[in-house]
């Protein structure tokens, strides 16, 4: 452990920082370097509470569809506020990092799309858009449909530029501290995260699966790999942080919560940030995992994962309500590769607001087949369930394929998350089962087997003859 984060500013306030002073102090006895963690808006829904807890300046939201309540809402002059504290912050810490939690958004859940319409952000709004009051009962309207309209669209960019424009001026406020975003999972513009505007800033990705009830179903897992796969794309390697947590206290397992380690290896996310407090009983069985996904990162780092399946996550995901990754594909035993577009080759899996914008035109296939969970009506992708069962069903169909063209897979129809890495001539698995499992990793002619203990992670290295050898 090289660093302590520590909470500060909550709810707009600055806290007794007698207490956070003693804190970093035994930090830095330690060894350990103290930086910063702040919840400036207040987590929307997540808990219930006390509206006293806010800072004046914070004031309730109102959404679209009616729901009004505490949390994930900006209004000026907060961000004058915030910036103000920022610069006390740094006065008594010096340089540091500082982290602006989850919070730090303008929607109430990952499907939800932000945005405060109470009068005060009406009229802002309107204003700066050139709105008149017919064209925001349309938009209000469009929000509360899902409409993947003009409007829709352009009232989530100024959701983006208001969130980051409050980030800038915490930014500019501090030039010194080092100020990060951490995002929600599946976090995106829809909550006002415009993703590529953090590209070179602290990133912490987002993850969900806090708890053993959330984590175990094998599609969580998957899903939780989306997220952060999506996320990467948007952030440096050496600059981004993993969220490894576990809400309530003690809710994950020590094997649940090591084995997501796994997904920071998979994604080549260097810093595991534990955003919770770790049982004492679990350090020693972290601690020989932690080391080999060291090992394991140290010799696929800089080297991008391949293959035919497409992960892609587009604007039309990323804009709108409601999607859901179309993820379970992550472990049919079959290379994948992250895409920031749709590709001229493989297989692609899309989430249904990207199957909707393909169907309408705002999208087009250079060559990959697209599925999607849902029936297409112009046959632009074909429907598949997001079960194992039409997962393995359709694999058995290209496996001819993928030896004809020298792809590895897992020979056997289990739970595998298969990354490769061709340019290392490695390739690494995640066992999801929590049971162990023996496999087979075949490529071409060429087999090698292996047994991965329950949740655990294996990385072959390939020789010149093209063998493989588990270390």
């Amino acid at each position: 452990m090289s660093d302590l984060w520590l909470t500060t500013i909550v709810y707009g306030n600055l806290p007794d920082f007698g207490p956070i002073d003693q804190a970093a102090r035994r930090a830095r006895e330690l060894g350990m370097t103290p930086h910063l963690l702040s919840m400036p808006f207040g987590h929307p829904v997540a808990i219930d509470f006390d509206h006293g807890a806010f800072h004046p300046a914070c004031k309730p939201v109102q959404r679209a569809g009616g729901y009004q309540g505490w949390g994930g809402s900006f209004h000026h002059p907060l961000d004058e506020i915030l910036a103000e504290e920022n610069r006390k912050l740094y006065e008594r810490f010096g340089p540091c990092d500082h982290f602006l939690d989850d919070d730090f958004r303008l929607a109430d859940s990952p499907g939800s799309v932000g945005g405060c319409v109470c009068p005060q952000c009406e009229e802002a709004y309107c204003r700066a858009a050139g709105l008149t009051r017919q064209r925001w009962n349309e938009l209000l309207d469009d929000l509360r449909g899902n409409n993947p309209s003009e409007l829709h669209r352009q009232w989530v960019d100024y959701q983006c530029d208001l969130l980051y424009g409050c980030f800038r001026r915490l930014e500019e406020a501090a030039p010194e501290v080092d100020l990060g975003i951490m995002v929600m999972y599946m976090g995106s513009e829809r909550s006002g995260i415009r993703l590529d505007a953090y590209r070179e800033k602290l990133f912490r990705v987002g993850e969900l699966m806090f708890s053993d009830r959330d984590y175990d179903p094998t599609i969580n897992k998957t899903r939780e790999l989306f997220s952060v796969l999506t996320h990467r794309r948007f952030s440096l390697p050496g600059r981004t942080f993993s969220e490894t947590t576990n809400f309530p206290d003690n809710a994950l397992s020590k094997e649940n919560m090591a084995s997501k380690l796994a997904v920071s290896t998979f994604a080549d996310v260097r810093n595991t940030m534990f955003m919770c407090c770790v049982p004492a009983d679990y350090w020693p069985f972290f601690e020989p995992k932690m080391k080999k996904e060291a090992r394991y990162q140290e010799i696929l780092k800089n080297h991008p994962a391949k293959g035919p399946f497409k992960h892609y996550w587009g604007d039309a995901a990323r804009y709108f309500i409601g999607d859901v990754s179309n993820s379970l594909f992550l472990a049919a035993g079959v290379p994948f590769e992250v895409c920031s577009e749709l590709p001229d080759d493989g297989w692609t899996f899309l989430g249904e607001n990207d199957a909707r914008a393909l169907e309408r035109g705002e999208i087009a296939s250079k060559g990959t087949k697209c599925f999607a969970r849902t029936d297409s009506r112009t046959g632009r992708f074909e429907k598949m369930d997001e079960t194992f069962e039409s997962l393995f069903a359709f694999r058995r169909t290209i496996l001819p394929r993928l030896r004809r063209e020298n792809i590895p897979y897992i020979e056997e129809e289990v739970p595998i998350v298969l990354g490769w890495y061709p340019d290392a001539r490695a390739a690494l698995l995640w066992n999801l089962q929590k049971s162990a499992v023996t496999v087979h990793l075949r490529r071409g002619e060429q087999t090698a087997a292996t047994e991965i203990p329950p949740l655990e992670t294996a990385l072959a290295r390939e020789g010149a003859d093209g063998g493989w050898t588990f270390i």
